[in-house]
């Protein structure tokens, strides 16, 4: 066969390997040098989870500097607040037994005229009177902020530290 020539499927001296190429063997090692393994991560890829633990880690740190920071800068603005609703709903709860007082004894006095007394012009102002007494004086109830919780500096970037780099890692 000259070097000019392609081999020819018909050509019954040619061994079937030169026809087809090269066949995989089972079991064997490609060249993986510049392609990604799907099941291991690469070097660069170990290098940036462990970049990205370290960041964790130290942002975690600035996270809990804020964190405690907050909580001391709530504590004594929600103590004022508590103190100042718990006044607030204190008297409220007064203006309350006043208003319950008024409505109970006009309408008792209400109660005990004529219907004919009721329905007449002054019947029907004074029933208007007790209605405007039967007001809502239902206590304030604030939702103040809680203390924030501190994270934990090595839980995600333990995390992401841990993943192996390989299954059998």
């Amino acid at each position: 066969m000259s070097p000019a020539r392609a081999p020819l499927a018909s050509d019954p001296r040619l061994p079937i390997c030169v026809l087809l190429g090269p066949v995989p063997v089972r079991g064997a090692r490609r060249d993986t040098k510049d392609k990604p393994v799907a099941f291991k991560i690469s070097k660069q890829q170990l290098a940036e989870r462990d970049a990205l633990a370290a960041d964790l880690r130290k942002n975690a740190e600035a996270l809990n500097i804020a964190i405690a920071a907050f909580n001391q800068a709530i504590e004594p603005l929600s103590q004022a607040v508590g103190a100042a609703l718990e006044d607030y709903n204190g008297i409220l709860a007064k203006a309350r037994t006043l208003a319950d007082g008024v409505t109970e004894a006009a309408q008792a006095e209400f109660d005990a005229k004529s219907e004919k007394w009721q329905e007449s012009d002054k019947g029907i102002e004074v029933r208007t009177w007790i209605e405007q007494w039967e007001m809502s004086l239902g206590d304030v109830d604030l939702e103040l902020p809680e203390p924030l919780t501190e994270i934990d500096p090595d839980e995600h970037a333990g995390a992401l530290e841990s993943a192996p780099g390989a299954p059998m890692d």
